[in-house]
């Protein structure tokens, strides 16, 4: 069995620098390089000439791991620390194969964003990269934005948490009026307040590339935000804004809102942790109820109490595209949850909805569960740290029971003892659809792992269940045995439809959805790929392209990083042929990762 990864480990004392280096130079498969440990300066040079070195074939030269039309080259690189990176990235500006360069946390300060900024303007391939917590800095900012004036490759780059200030977004913003290329950019914790955000809003009204900007924790008030919304009245090729944990306040809440009246591109819209009140909350919900392309809103954090929570209800009612939403720790209590949950009875778009830390107690979870009764939509919901009690977790889980839409429900921290707990998996007796419960941190005892034991018996779809720390002997391993049966149950019913589909591409978006969620049943829920990987390693050609499909059309759209995932592990046994062709879609998808990371 052969793989396209490679991975040096310091640990390894055996691992000669040369003897790396011409496997490197004569390697046919391997596509992704990492270093991680001390390979000392003489083999990092060794290693950094192989990435320039000329081979010639076919009276043609062709450079570091091209040198028959057979290989896979080399596409990705990451470096462990500056010592390593400092050497090697010169390398890079005569490389021709590597597409993403991995740079994260490893401090290459200005002087790194320099000499980057030079390879950068010699190189012609490099598409993304991840400079995320590097202390560049402004001038390093600077730098990199000289590169990007005349760059054409570079469509993906993270810059969080690189203290570039308002001076950094500057430079950076005149490079993106002229550059045409770069389409998403992450300028998270850079400090670049209201002066920085009018310099990008100058860049963004005359930029219509850029997709996806990130503007979290920057010290952004209302006065910034007001210049944003007044150029994305106008800018059309921006879907996802995310302002979260800035200083907007609920006057450039208002302004934002009136922006989403007009705006018909952005999808997805993070406003939380910025302190919009009530006021604020509700200029927002008087947009909501007309607007029509917002799927995806998060207002955590915010304090927007019962009056902000009243206001929301009315316009969710109404609206038809939020398909998630995010009203977490925002104090809205019993009575605000209220008004949640009976616009929840009439709503037919949300799927998921996140109400931590409310402090919604047991009335609020009886309005909930009366919601969850009559909703047919819902599939994700958030409930921890709400003092629900025995109470509300009978109520819920009575709702529960019937219901055939969940599949996702956190109650941790909620003062659940065992006749609540007890009631819950009385629910799982009957319930075919939730497949994860988490109740961590309760106060569940012997009599409430027993009663999930016993429920498990008989459910075929339960793949995941945290119950706490306590140590329950036969019950406990009787439930991990139950789960365990349960995934492999659906690793078996995944491949049926795998084999089944003729045409992926057409497949209809709720069928999409429920390949994705029988892929996040398997892996994200059994924190292992042990078992899919096994049925990779045994599938054919035909099938492996199928899976590979799927993970493009049907499960990138809802979860990127469990498609990207998924796509690492069958590239290792696709052909060099095939992985050629789906590569533009991995160097694709490795940015969307990034936006959750």
């Amino acid at each position: 069995m052969s793989h396209n990864y490679g991975y040096f480990d310091h640990d390894n004392r055996s691992q000669d620098p040369e003897d790396i280096a011409f496997a490197l130079s004569v390697n046919r498969k391997m596509s992704v390089f990492s270093i991680d440990g001390n390979l000392g300066v003489d083999g990092i040079d060794i290693l950094a000439r192989e990435l320039t070195r000329d081979h010639v074939q076919n009276a043609q030269k062709e450079y570091f791991l091209s040198i028959s039309h057979h290989q896979r080259p080399i596409t990705s690189i990451g470096f462990p620390s500056y010592d390593h990176y400092n050497t090697i990235v010169p390398a890079l500006a005569m490389n021709s194969t590597i597409s993403l360069i991995d740079l994260y946390g490893i401090e290459i300060g200005f002087e790194g964003a320099r000499k980057l900024a030079m390879t950068l303007k010699e190189n012609k391939t490099i598409s993304t990269i991840d400079l995320r917590y590097n202390n560049i800095g402004p001038r390093g900012a600077e730098q990199l934005a000289s590169a990007l004036v005349g760059n054409k490759t570079i469509s993906n780059i993270s810059l969080q948490g690189n203290n570039i200030g308002s001076f950094g977004a500057e430079k950076l913003s005149s490079a993106l009026m002229v550059n045409k290329s770069v389409g998403y950019i992450d300028l998270e914790g850079n400090n670049i307040n209201d002066e920085g955000t009018k310099s990008l809003a100058a860049a963004l009204n005359v930029n219509k590339t850029i997709s996806t900007i990130m503007l979290g924790r920057n010290n952004i008030g209302a006065e910034g935000a007001k210049v944003l919304a007044a150029v994305l009245k106008t800018n059309k090729a921006i879907s996802s804004i995310k302002l979260w944990q800035n200083k907007i306040g609920p006057e450039g809440a208002e302004k934002l809102a009136s922006t989403l009246a007009v705006n018909n591109t952005i999808e997805c819209f993070d406003i939380s942790e910025n302190n919009i009140g009530p006021e604020g909350a509700t200029k927002l919900a008087s947009v909501l109820k007309v607007n029509n392309t917002v799927s995806s809103i998060d207002l955590s954090k915010n304090n927007i109490g019962v009056e902000g929570a009243d206001k929301l209800a009315v316009a969710l009612a109404l609206n038809n595209t939020i398909s998630v939403i995010d009203i977490s720790e925002n104090d809205i209590g019993c009575a605000g949850v209220g008004k949640i949950a009976s616009a929840l009875t009439v709503n037919n778009k949300i799927s998921k909805i996140y109400l931590y830390k409310n402090r919604i107690g047991y009335i609020g979870a009886l309005k909930l569960a009366s919601a969850i009764k009559e909703n047919k939509t819902l599939s994700s919901i958030g409930l921890a740290y709400n003092f629900v009690g025995d109470t509300g977790a009978g109520a819920l889980a009575d709702a529960l029971a019937t219901n055939n839409t969940i599949s996702w429900i956190d109650l941790d921290d909620n003062i659940i003892f065992d006749d609540g707990a007890v009631k819950l998996a009385t629910a799982l007796q009957t319930n075919n659809t939730i497949n994860d419960i988490s109740l961590f941190d309760n106060n569940i005892g012997i009599d409430g792992f027993k009663a999930f034991a016993l429920a498990l018996t008989n459910n075929q779809t339960i793949t995941a269940i945290k119950l706490g720390n306590e140590e329950h002997g036969f019950y406990e391993d009787s439930i991990k045995q139950s789960l365990d049966k349960n995934r492999g149950r659906l690793v078996q019913m995944l491949f049926q439809k795998t084999l089944n589909c003729q045409d992926v591409s057409t497949l209809q978006k709720g069928d999409s959805e429920e390949i994705a969620s029988f892929m996040k049943n398997i892996l994200h829920l059994t924190r292992s790929v042990e078992e899919i990987e096994k049925v990779i390693q045994m599938a054919n050609k035909t099938l492996r392209h199928k899976l590979v499909t799927i993970i493009i059309h049907a499960i990138a759209p809802f979860s990127p990083l469990l498609s990207r995932l998924l796509y690492d592990k069958v590239a290792l046994y696709l052909s060099i042929h095939d992985f050629n062709i789906y590569r533009p879609w991995l160097d694709n998808i490795h940015v969307v990762t990034m936006v959750h990371n």
